[in-house]
């Protein structure tokens, strides 16, 4: 069995045992995690453990969401910063960095929402947002992508 494997097998083992298990034990796990994780090309099994990383950082934000603000952001901003590192790599695997996107985008609106509950995150919310939107427009997402639309006349 390889270690990304081992790694699930762990992560898996909290599932199961979740109702007796506190979710700060999955810490370990999010900060040390098998480098073929990140790997090209993606396989099944890579994309379920990047699926219950990214599970495991946002379990640590609704954990420490309400009792220390800033902790939980930074959960936030650690899933966001692997993401955008991947998307980052040349010569990474498309589906990856495409995934990788789309889960950017959807935490930069849980840091928004986040920040706009606290009473000194307006002025971070707004670097925030102005840095996820060069790196979005560096990285031409919202360009083509190479996919070829078809129209009403094709």
């Amino acid at each position: 069995m390889n270690e990304l494997q081992d790694w699930l097998n762990d992560v898996h083992h909290w599932y199961q045992n979740r109702n007796s298990t506190p979710v700060t034990e999955l810490q370990p796990l999010i900060f040390n995690v098998p480098p073929q994780l990140w790997g090209s090309p993606l396989d099944a099994t890579q994309s379920k453990a990047i699926a219950c990383w990214l599970d495991a950082c946002l379990r640590q934000f609704e954990f420490y969401r309400t009792s220390n603000g800033s902790q939980a952001l930074q959960y936030l901003n650690l899933a966001y910063s692997r993401f955008q590192f991947c998307v980052a790599q040349s010569g990474g695997d498309l589906a990856l960095k495409s995934w990788c996107m789309r889960r950017m985008q959807q935490l930069m609106v849980l840091s928004l929402e986040h920040l706009n509950q606290q009473t000194d995150g307006e002025a971070l919310s707004h670097e925030l947002l102005e840095a996820h939107v060069k790196f979005m427009a560096f990285h031409a997402w919202n360009d083509d992508q190479g996919v070829t639309h078809r129209t009403n006349e094709q």
